[in-house]
């Protein structure tokens, strides 16, 4: 039964009183092609950068998958978790507790939550030179131009995964904006890609997604003048404070040519 909560109660009422039923929100899953495709490509770039697939996998969903946080009692082991890792120690009404960082396994993921898994695993492939589209998505690319190759502009404004793990690390896994911990990512230029903003540590910062109430990245790319103005102030004052030399146009390509 899927429906909203007035579609619910009114199929209950006609429903056996002496069973027990249990209610769940609806999450809409990914699609199969969606799932192929990411655990191909995955394949492909475990063996390009000597990484297992499995090890691989959980990177990509340190970086973007959706994570909570948990306490477990100090003297108890996690079970039961897959993917999952030890963030800290803290004491709580007189007990010790490890604070686990959770994220959420790509079977569990909504379609939009799992197409963001597949576009970040998309750009690492495309850093490593690694096709992305599928022949039908080629052909079709090819129909209305052909593709086009790299340039170094393109290349040196592109983040790689060692960049991102850096940033992350550094940002504590929070939203610089916000200070959101879940659903966020470290990939924002704080001079965008468009006007030659480089894919270094000194320009990239953890943002939360659109998946989440602040939206900061979202409003940093798309909001009003105002809202990109604010946020920008906030990334650049924690830039500043992360880097004592740091400089605006450092951050910006500057060959003569591509």
């Amino acid at each position: 039964m899927i429906g909203n909560a007035k579609k619910i109660i009114d199929w209950l009422y006609d429903q056996d009183k002496t069973k027990e039923f249990e209610i769940k929100e609806y999450k809409e899953k990914r699609n199969k092609d969606q799932n192929a495709k990411y655990w191909k490509l995955l394949s492909q770039l475990s063996l390009k950068l000597r990484i297992g697939v499995e090890d691989l996998h959980f990177q990509m969903l340190r970086f973007y998958s959706p994570r909570y946080e948990i306490l477990v009692p100090a003297d108890k082991e996690i079970r039961g978790i897959d993917y999952c890792e030890k963030k800290s120690k803290i004491t709580k009404n007189g007990n010790e507790f490890n604070v686990y960082h959770v994220y959420t396994p790509s079977h569990e993921l909504t379609t939009n939550e799992f197409s963001i898994l597949l576009e970040g695993l998309c750009e690492e492939c495309k850093k490593q030179g690694i096709e992305t589209l599928s022949p039908d998505e080629l052909r079709e690319l090819n129909s209305k131009g052909g593709i086009g190759m790299k340039t170094k502009r393109s290349k040196a404004t592109d983040i790689s995964m060692s960049v991102k793990k850096k940033v992350f690390e550094r940002d504590g896994g929070r939203c610089v904006v916000c200070g959101n911990d879940y659903n966020v990512m470290p990939n924002a230029h704080y001079i965008p890609r468009s006007k030659g903003g480089l894919g270094i540590e000194q320009n990239i910062v953890t943002l939360c997604t659109e998946l989440t109430e602040n939206q900061c990245h979202r409003k940093y790319d798309f909001g009003t003048a105002n809202e990109r103005k604010i946020i920008g102030e906030k990334i650049k004052e924690h830039l500043k404070r992360k880097y004592p030399d740091w400089n605006e146009e450092d951050l910006v390509y500057k060959k003569w040519s591509d």
